[in-house]
C-alpha cells in the first residue's frame, strides 16, 4: 500500500511538472523603452502614459516626441522626468508635444545654450524645482499660454531672461519661482485656489498687471513683489478693502480695483445705484433729456465701492440735474432727485445713501450723526493737490447769492499758479488752499493763455482733492483717500466734547485735528468696574491698535504714515478686523460698543454692552455683550468679567457713561452709573456718590460723584 501511495505522488509530480513546461510563460511587466535618442519610463500601463527618463543624443535642436511604440503598444509621452536635460550644454533648442503634463525638477536646469522660442501650454499641470533655472541665454523666448490652474515649483524659472508672457491661470507659486525674469511684462492671472505666493517669487521682473481670483487674499511672502513697482491689481469686487489691507499694506504702489469693474470717469456728475441688476436712469435739466425719453438708459457700468457692486452713470456739463432711478417701467422707480455732485443709491427703491457710502455712518461702532439739516456747511478749508515736477494754474468760483454772483478765490483766469509743494507716498504734490467756504469749482490749466491752452475739467470741491500730473490733471481723490481720512466723531446733544474709536489695519497713522480744534488720544482699562482712560503722548496710533479719541470738534484726520511704532498692551480697547464681521466674546469676558444710550435725542453717549440683530432683524438679547458688529476702522471694549464687575451691584457694568460738559477736574475716568442711571440722569439729585457708585453721606477728602458729574471734596 505504502508503495502505491509514493508511486502516485510520483505521476503528480512529473503531471504538474510537464503541465508548467508546456504551458506559455507570461511575459514580466516592462518598465522602461528605449526609442532613438530617449529612454521613457513606463508611468501607466493601463493609461499607456509614459515619462522622458533619460536623452543619449547629441544635442542640437531636440524634439521630443507624442507617442512611443514597444512594438506591441503605443504610448503618450505625458512627462518630463528629472534631470533628463540638466547642464546639458548641446541642446539648443527643443519641441514638446501638446501632451506634456508635468515637467520634473531640473529638467532644463542650466541648459544655457538652449535658444529660440518655447511655448507652454495647456494641459501642462505642473513645472517642477528649478526646472529651467538658470536657462539666461539672451535668444530664449519662452511664453506660457492657456494655462488652467498650473503650480510652479520653486526656482522653476529663476534668471531666465527670455521668460516674457504668463498666458493662463496658475495656481501654486513657490518661492524665487520667477525671480530675475527681468523681460517677464504683461499681466498675470492667479486661480480661486491659490492660498500663498512664495519668498522673492516675482522679484525683480517687470510684471505689474495681477488678477487674482482667489476670495481670500493669498499669504506674500518677503518681497514677493518690487517695491518700487506700480502694480495694477483686480480681484472679485467683494474683496477689494480686504486686498487693500493685506496686499497693499506690504506693496504700498498697489492700486486695487474689481475684476471686471469699469473706471469712474472723473468730472461732472456720477449717480451710482448699488445691486446686481443695473438700473435705468432718467436724467434731466430743466427741458433737457440728458438720457433718452422716459425710461432713458440702462446703466451698462459699474465699479466697486466698500466691497459691493455699483452702477454708474456720467453726465457732464451741468451744474444740477435731476432725476429719477427706475426698472425700466413706471411701475418701479424712486422719487425724484437733485444733485449737483456725485450721489450713491441703494437696491429698488433706489433709496438715497449718500452721506452713508462717503462718510461711513450708519453701521459703525460710532453712532450715527442725525438726518438731515437745513443748516449751510460749515467754512473750512479746502486744499487742492497736484502730482508732478511742473506747477499747473488753478481757477476756482464760487455762487455767493440766488443772483448768481460770483468770486474767484484764486484770481481771474487762468488763476493762480501753484507755488507751495510736498510730498506723499514718496511723490511730489503741489498744493493751493482756498478758506471760508464750504465748496467751490474749479478748473487746473497750463496758464497759457496767449496759447494752447490745456485745461481739466470742472471739478467740485466739498473737501480736499488730489490730481495726477499731465495735460488734463485726472482726478484721484479715491486711491489718495486711504492714505488721509476723516474720521467723524459724536457728542452728547449741546455739548462741545466729541468722542470716537480708531483703528488701522493697514499701516500706522497720525491723528490730527481738521480745523485747528482740539486733540487728545487715549487708552482704556477697565477695572473694579470703573473705566479709566489713560492720555497717551502723541497722537500716532501704531497698526492694529485700537484707542480712543477726543475733540473740540466734530472730525479729526487720520493720515497713513510708515514708521513702526509698537502697539500699547496696557489698554482693554481692541481694533476692528479690515473686514467687516461680527465678533463672539471669549468666555469670561465682556465686548462693549461706542454709541448712545438713546440714540434719537442722542443722550447717555458711552460704550455699552454690544447687541446683534437676527436674521430677520429684531435685537438678539442673547447676544448681549457676547456679539458685536465690527466694522473696520473702529475699535471696541473687550473686558474680563471679573474687571467689570462692580462693587455696588456685584454685577458686569451695563455701560461707561462720559462726563459732562463742566466736568472740574479733567478727563480722567468714566464712572459707571449702574442699571437705574445708565442715561446719566438717575443722581442727578444733589446727592454725593463715590466711584463704586454708593451712596455716602459724610464725604472726606477725595473724588466724588454729585449731579452725575465728578468733584473733588478737598
Amino acid at each position: 500500500m505504502k508503495k502505491k501511495l509514493t508511486q502516485l505522488r510520483w505521476l503528480v509530480t512529473m503531471l504538474l511538472l510537464v503541465t508548467a513546461m508546456v504551458m506559455p510563460l507570461k511575459a514580466a511587466a516592462q518598465t522602461t523603452i528605449t526609442s532613438g535618442d530617449f529612454t521613457y519610463e513606463v508611468i501607466s500601463a493601463d493609461d499607456k502614459t509614459v515619462g522622458v527618463k533619460s536623452y543619449s543624443g547629441n544635442g542640437g535642436n531636440v524634439a521630443i516626441p507624442q507617442t512611443v511604440s514597444d512594438g506591441t503598444n503605443t504610448y503618450t509621452v505625458t512627462k518630463i522626468m528629472n534631470y533628463v536635460f540638466s547642464k546639458n550644454s548641446t541642446l539648443t533648442g527643443i519641441s514638446m508635444p501638446g501632451t506634456i503634463i508635468e515637467i520634473g525638477n531640473k529638467a532644463f536646469y542650466s541648459c544655457n545654450n538652449l535658444t529660440g522660442d518655447i511655448t507652454i501650454n495647456d494641459p501642462i499641470q505642473k513645472i517642477g524645482l528649478s526646472a529651467f533655472n538658470n536657462c539666461y541665454n539672451d535668444q530664449l523666448t519662452l511664453k506660457f499660454t492657456n494655462l488652467q490652474n498650473v503650480h510652479i515649483g520653486s526656482g522653476a524659472f529663476f534668471g531666465c531672461k527670455g521668460l516674457s508672457s504668463l498666458g493662463g491661470t496658475i495656481s501654486y507659486i513657490d518661492e524665487a519661482a520667477f525671480t530675475s525674469c527681468t523681460k517677464l511684462t504683461g499681466s498675470l492671472t492667479l486661480s480661486a485656489d491659490i492660498t500663498s505666493i512664495g519668498y522673492q517669487a516675482f522679484y525683480k521682473c517687470s510684471i505689474s498687471d495681477i488678477t487674482c481670483h482667489a476670495s481670500v487674499p493669498p499669504t506674500l511672502s518677503d518681497r514677493c513683489f518690487d517695491s518700487d513697482v506700480n502694480y495694477t491689481i483686480h480681484v472679485p469686487y467683494n474683496t477689494v478693502t480686504n486686498y487693500q489691507s493685506v496686499w497693499a499694506a506690504s506693496y504700498s504702489k498697489m492700486d486695487i480695483s474689481a475684476i471686471g469693474a469699469d473706471p469712474v470717469p472723473s468730472g461732472g456728475i456720477t449717480i451710482y445705484a448699488k445691486g446686481e441688476t443695473a438700473p435705468y436712469i432718467y436724467a434731466y435739466s430743466g427741458e433737457n433729456k440728458l438720457s433718452g425719453a422716459f425710461p432713458g438708459t440702462q446703466m451698462t457700468q459699474w465699479t466697486s465701492v466698500n466691497d459691493e457692486k455699483f452702477w454708474f452713470y456720467n453726465i457732464k456739463g451741468y451744474e444740477s440735474i435731476s432725476y429719477r432711478l427706475n426698472s425700466g417701467s413706471e411701475q418701479s422707480q424712486s422719487g425724484e432727485f437733485t444733485a449737483t455732485d456725485n450721489r450713491y443709491h441703494d437696491t429698488a427703491p433706489w433709496g438715497d445713501i449718500t452721506d452713508e457710502v462717503i462718510n461711513g455712518s450708519g453701521g459703525g461702532d460710532n453712532p450715527e450723526e442725525g438726518g438731515e439739516t437745513d443748516e449751510p456747511a460749515p467754512a473750512k478749508d479746502i486744499t487742492i493737490y497736484v502730482k508732478g515736477a511742473e506747477a499747473p494754474y488753478i481757477y476756482a468760483r464760487i455762487v455767493v447769492d440766488e443772483s448768481g454772483n460770483r468770486i474767484n478765490p484764486a484770481g481771474s483766469f487762468p488763476g493762480t499758479k501753484m507755488t507751495e509743494s510736498t510730498t506723499i507716498n514718496s511723490e511730489n504734490f503741489w498744493y493751493y488752499t482756498i478758506s471760508g467756504y464750504s465748496s467751490f469749482k474749479y478748473i487746473l490749466n497750463n496758464g497759457n493763455i496767449y496759447g494752447e491752452i490745456k485745461q481739466s475739467e470742472t471739478q467740485l470741491a466739498t473737501g480736499d482733492r488730489y490730481h495726477g500730473e499731465g495735460t488734463i490733471w485726472a482726478d484721484i481723490t479715491a486711491q489718495m483717500r486711504p492714505a488721509s481720512t476723516d474720521i467723524t466723531l459724536a457728542a452728547n446733544s449741546g455739548s462741545t466734547d466729541y468722542w470716537g474709536t480708531y483703528s488701522n489695519m493697514s499701516s500706522a497713522a497720525r491723528l490730527s485735528t481738521v480745523d485747528g480744534t482740539s486733540l487728545k488720544v487715549y487708552d482704556a482699562k477697565v477695572s473694579g468696574g470703573v473705566l479709566t482712560l489713560i492720555e497717551r503722548t502723541g497722537c500716532n496710533v501704531a497698526l492694529g491698535e485700537g484707542v480712543l479719541v477726543w475733540s473740540n470738534g466734530a472730525k479729526v484726520r487720520a493720515t497713513a504714515i510708515t514708521d513702526k511704532l509698537n502697539a500699547t498692551v496696557n489698554t482693554d480697547l481692541v481694533a476692528t478686523p479690515s473686514v467687516a464681521q461680527t465678533k463672539t466674546a471669549d468666555d469670561g469676558y465682556k465686548l462693549y460698543r461706542l454709541t448712545y444710550n438713546d440714540v434719537e435725542s442722542k443722550t447717555g453717549l458711552g460704550f455699552y454692552l454690544s447687541l446683534v440683530k437676527d436674521e430677520n432683524g429684531k435685537v438678539d438679547e442673547t447676544s448681549l455683550g457676547k456679539k458685536l458688529k465690527a466694522t473696520p476702522g473702529k475699535a471696541y471694549l473687550k473686558v474680563s468679567t471679573e474687571a467689570a464687575t462692580t462693587t455696588a451691584n456685584a454685577a458686569p457694568a451695563r455701560g461707561f457713561v462720559f462726563p459732562g460738559d463742566d466736568e472740574t477736574t479733567g478727563i480722567g475716568e468714566i464712572v459707571i452709573e449702574g442699571d437705574a442711571g445708565i442715561s446719566g440722569s438717575a443722581n442727578a439729585d444733589g446727592r454725593i456718590y463715590n466711584l463704586q457708585g454708593q451712596q455716602v453721606t459724610a464725604p472726606v477728602k477725595g473724588l466724588y460723584i454729585k449731579n452725575n458729574k465728578k468733584v473733588v471734596i478737598k
